[in-house]
């Protein structure tokens, strides 16, 4: 049976913590295929990634360079929001129904699952593999085919990340190098005032 794990998320952008928990998963499970899947959407926070799709996925692309992990772009190609209802049946279609999928999720996202497209459906064909994001998903109810991973809590986000690079500040210890040095080269996150003191800092004025 074709085994298959996929983490969604916007990636907007990817950190050293996506992957620091990637790589903790995929060792201890070792899936045939292990997907990351960048949203256009997201329908509960109905807003799409400060950054376009193409940046999201190019900093992906350099991410998981040398990695046993791939990319699943589908999400980005559709209109409207990405469900994960709709996801899963398009992996069904790439991969064959028969073959078994899990998905990725923190802790902190167990209060929406009842919220999700077509959650009792979803919820019986899926399995859920759970890392500890937040306290506050504790006392939330169990997917019916849930395991709880046992592995660091993984502090940084991608907020955390913009909120950095926007105020000015060096994000290179939470971010994977070339996502940082393409970040830096496309002026992604940046305040217009901080851009504009960047974009003049060290020119040379008559």
């Amino acid at each position: 049976m074709t085994t298959v794990l996929f983490l969604g998320g916007a990636f907007d952008p990817v950190h050293r913590g996506h992957l620091f928990m990637a790589r903790q998963v995929y060792d201890a499970w070792l899936p045939d295929h292990f997907l990351f899947i960048p949203s256009a959407l997201n329908p509960l926070k109905g807003r799409r990634a400060l950054a376009g799709p193409r940046h999201r996925l190019r900093m992906l692309e350099l991410a998981l360079k040398d990695t046993p992990f791939e990319i699943d772009h589908w999400e980005l190609e559709q209109e409207g929001a990405s469900f994960t209802w709709n996801t899963l049946r398009h992996l069904q279609d790439r991969f064959g129904a028969d073959a078994r999928f899990s998905m990725l999720i923190g802790d902190d996202l167990l209060n929406q699952l009842a919220h999700w497209h077509r959650w009792e459906e979803l919820e019986a064909q899926l399995e859920f593999l759970l890392l500890p994001r937040a306290d506050d998903g504790e006392s939330a109810p169990l997917p019916r085919f849930c395991h709880r991973l046992q592995a660091p809590r993984v502090e940084v986000s991608s907020t955390q990340v913009r909120e950095l690079i926007a105020a000015g500040g060096d994000a290179a210890e939470l971010l994977p190098a070339a996502v940082w040095e393409y970040i830096q080269a496309e002026g992604l996150y940046r305040k217009p005032d901080v851009q504009a003191a960047a974009d003049t800092d060290g020119v040379e004025t008559a």
